[in-house]
């Protein structure tokens, strides 16, 4: 089985609520049979603290997944996860699929 990179937003009070929304979204996008390669096959985040424009977040989002020694890359770990406003959050990693 493999892995597939992804990408996605969420929103809500605080970064469990807006993972939470995230996941149940894709799980009525992609359905609930597993290795979907989305943000459903995740149990957790990891939230990483920055202060960035949206163009420096994209960027990080991208050197982050391309990087083979960032936890992200861990398909069965946690997905990543950042505040871009004050109620969204852009959670991304790699999913099993």
């Amino acid at each position: 089985m493999g892995a597939e990179e992804f990408v996605t937003s969420g929103t809500g009070k605080n970064a469990a609520e807006a993972f939470t929304e995230a996941r149940e979204r894709a799980y009525y996008e992609v359905g609930h049979q597993g290795y979907s390669g989305t943000i459903a096959e995740k149990d957790g985040f990891k939230e990483v603290p920055c202060e960035m424009t949206h163009e420096a977040v994209d960027e990080m989002v991208d050197k982050s997944l391309n990087d083979m020694d960032h936890w992200c890359q861990d398909k069965w770990g946690p997905a990543a996860a950042i505040q871009v406003l004050s109620n969204k959050w852009v959670f991304f990693g790699w999913a099993s699929s």
